[in-house]
């Protein structure tokens, strides 16, 4: 499966805890390059649907998650259509959030905390161009992997992207290894970014 906010499958490094502890606003996932120079924090929040909010992408699309909801709620809507469900105290939240009313809640404890979708040939990006975007707010940076997004369904060796962030420091993980280590983080809000051209890989916080 896909998880966000903690692992799907094992550990990235055994013994450690993988969960996240913070807020999630936003998290899209789209089958291209949609930054080819210097990375932009977007003055607006990641739109919706089509054409109001001029996104020329959204065919490429293959996630949406706004986590717009009620306080408590643990309905997930996926404007693209995948189904996906809420484990441990994973919820959604009106206490804060970028833009709209809500955001996703995870608590960091228990572990099990994260939102997961079954496995689609979606988010099997081989060598192919993709964009994972996400809205997030860490609450504490714990001494742990603190997982965004998980997209390993096997073991730690896969072609499939993980964004986590550890000792303070937003990292990009595929095929069994550290591909990227970007700059250190605060506890504020920040967009990450991880996209991975043919040749190369870039991430991205502001």
């Amino acid at each position: 499966p896909i998880a966000i906010g903690g692992r799907n499958t094992r550990a990235l490094n055994a013994g450690e805890r993988d969960d996240f502890d913070g807020r999630m606003r936003a998290l899209r996932v789209t089958r291209w390059c949609r930054y080819f120079g210097d990375y932009s924090v977007p003055a607006l929040p990641l739109p919706k649907e089509p054409p109001t909010e001029g996104d020329t992408y959204y065919g490429s699309v293959v996630s949406l998650l706004h986590f717009d909801g009620s306080d408590g709620s643990t309905n997930i809507r996926d404007r693209k259509g995948k189904v996906w469900t809420v484990s441990g105290a994973a919820q959604l939240d009106t206490a804060q959030a970028k833009s709209g009313n809500s955001s996703l809640s995870l608590s960091g404890s228990p572990a099990t905390d994260r939102v997961s979708s079954p496995s689609h040939v979606d988010f099997g990006f081989g060598l192919g161009d993709f964009t994972i975007e996400a809205w997030v707010r860490i609450t504490t940076l714990a001494p742990t992997f603190q997982i965004i997004y998980d997209g390993r369904n096997l073991g730690t060796s896969q072609a499939r992207p993980t964004v986590y962030i550890h000792l303070g420091v937003l990292k990009f993980y595929t095929l069994g290894a550290d591909r990227i280590t970007g700059i250190a983080m605060t506890g504020n809000v920040a967009l990450g970014v991880a996209e991975e051209l043919r040749d190369r890989v870039r991430l991205g916080v502001p």
